[in-house]
């Protein structure tokens, strides 16, 4: 049986708290992304996948059992001009021509994520891909100060194309990603180690 994995193939290829910064009087701390992985052997993904301009049913859907580690320049793109948008400090490696991997050009806390597909329904066409991308992203908040995982928690993202896209899949995970980093940050659950967006 063909193996369908659409948006997840298109992401393939591209707590504990402490002391609040703001409790002490300190001024707001910058944030990096530092990795960003994808994980289809945890949990089930669920799914269906249509095909053609009028979307018949086609086929069993399943996805790939594994965990990878992705284009880091791709979701760090997305990740800066989010939190940036949003007010907070960020540091960002891949537009920085001449970054290196020495201690003093990361931020004052590191972002991890990593991403579980949860449902996908989809329809693929020769125009491209429409439908829509559930997950679960998994974040931790690493604080290089301390040496240790300060905050972590589970939160949800979603993505939807309407219309047929070329990069349609790719669309589903950027916002996916982008909305469950935008749920993160309002909650509040940086303003502790961030300081409060300005």
């Amino acid at each position: 049986m063909t193996k369908y994995v659409l948006a997840i193939a298109s992401l393939m290829a591209c707590a504990t708290m402490s002391t609040p910064a703001w409790a002490m009087g300190a001024a707001a701390k910058s944030v990096q992304l530092s990795k960003v992985m994808l994980d289809t052997e945890t949990s089930e993904v669920t799914g269906k996948l249509k095909v053609g301009t009028i979307c018949m049913l086609s086929g069993k859907f399943q996805v790939t059992k594994r965990k990878q580690t992705l284009n880091y320049e791709h979701f760090d793109t997305l990740f800066s001009d989010k939190m940036k948008g949003m007010g907070f400090v960020v540091l960002s490696k891949s537009s920085d021509l001449f970054a290196s991997e020495q201690d003093s050009s990361k931020g004052d806390y590191l972002i991890g994520a990593v991403i579980h597909p949860v449902e996908e329904n989809v329809c693929s066409s020769v125009n491209g891909m429409k439908g829509s991308l559930s997950v679960n992203i998994d974040w931790q908040v690493y604080d290089r100060a301390a040496q240790k995982i300060v905050f972590s928690t589970t939160i949800p993202g979603q993505g939807t194309v309407e219309k047929f896209q070329r990069d349609g899949g790719s669309q589903l995970i950027n916002q996916a990603f982008v909305a469950s980093l935008e749920t993160l940050a309002k909650q509040g659950a940086l303003a502790p180690y961030l300081g409060t967006p300005h």
